[in-house]
């Protein structure tokens, strides 16, 4: 099966690659961002041709403009035209080549989706933030694409990963931020402290996908949830994750102060129904322990 993966150099892109071409699967991709010693198609994702994606029987859309940061919610129109346009394109390429059996899956998101709710598979999005819409709407734009063309059906699905990180993640995300902290300062500053999230470590997200791509012909379903570790079921609050964190990685006395809210975080609360298909192999520890030697390799060679 020869798999493109979109934004291929972000945290899971990179592992998903790596663990599939362990798999055997054959893997490529394109990003925006330059890495000479990565073998990947140096291109934005909404310049993507036709050509560029005839070789691949699967699209896994993974591409990273629809980060928060760091323009968050001051920009909109940077969400609209890098996020919802470039997955516009794709999506047109991918009913017109369903033909040939070529499948889609679609990375969305968790956090600052759904609001205050109990989350299951068929939860509705309510989006507390302009990232949280963004996301929701491109959601939107792939379920009515499903609508306007049901021969899609069993060939186009939604994965919803909740805040995915881990080696290969960018060090303005939330966990980066607070392990750099930690080892350089003599406190550590919390963003929205008391808004929930869960956090999923990315070696359980790119595992889960080998899995899914081996069982894809026999999957009917059209929104799968990758929620959490193994030991990390149910969202906690940033204040609550950044003392998990500083007690895994040994500096547990460090000094923890309450951050900026950030707008439309302030009240997240959510709970979560569990998808029955996830069953993620690695703790939340294994994950942050991994990170903080990720981190510290990186900052050793800035």
């Amino acid at each position: 099966m020869k798999v493109f993966i979109t934004g291929i150099l972000g945290s899971v892109g990179t592992l998903l690659e790596q663990t599939l071409k362990e798999k055997g699967f054959e893997v490529f991709g394109n990003d925006i961002k330059k890495d000479i010693k990565r073998n990947y198609l140096w291109k934005a994702t909404e310049d993507l041709t036709a050509e560029d994606l005839a070789p691949y029987d699967v699209i896994i859309y993974a591409s990273e403009p629809t980060a928060d940061r760091p323009l968050g919610n001051a920009s909109p129109s940077f969400i609209m035209t890098r996020a919802f346009l470039p997955l516009h394109r794709v999506l047109s390429y991918f009913v017109k080549n369903v033909y040939r059996d070529l499948k889609f899956i679609y990375l969305s998101s968790f956090n600052a989706l759904y609001g205050n709710k109990v989350i299951s598979l068929t939860t509705r999005p309510s989006p507390t933030n302009f990232y949280g819409w963004m996301k929701a709407s491109e959601e939107l734009l792939v379920e009515t694409y499903k609508r306007m063309y049901p021969y899609v059906d069993n060939k186009l699905f939604i994965t919803r990963v909740s805040s995915a990180y881990g080696p290969g993640m960018r060090l303005d995300e939330m966990i980066a931020q607070m392990i750099i902290q930690a080892l350089t300062k003599e406190y550590v500053v919390v963003r929205s402290p008391f808004a929930k999230r869960i956090w999923t470590y990315n070696k359980n997200v790119a595992e889960y996908y080998v899995k899914f791509l081996e069982e894809i012909d026999s999957r009917d379903r059209f929104i799968y949830h990758l929620v959490g570790d193994k030991d990390f079921t149910q969202p906690l609050t940033n204040l609550e994750i950044a003392k998990w964190i500083l007690d895994i990685i040994g500096y547990k006395d460090k000094t923890i102060g309450l951050g900026e809210i950030e707008q439309g975080e302030e009240n997240v609360d959510f709970t979560v129904e569990q998808d029955p298909f996830w069953n993620p192999q690695y703790t939340f520890e294994e994950g942050i322990k991994a990170t903080l030697d990720y981190v510290k390799n990186v900052l050793d060679h800035q």
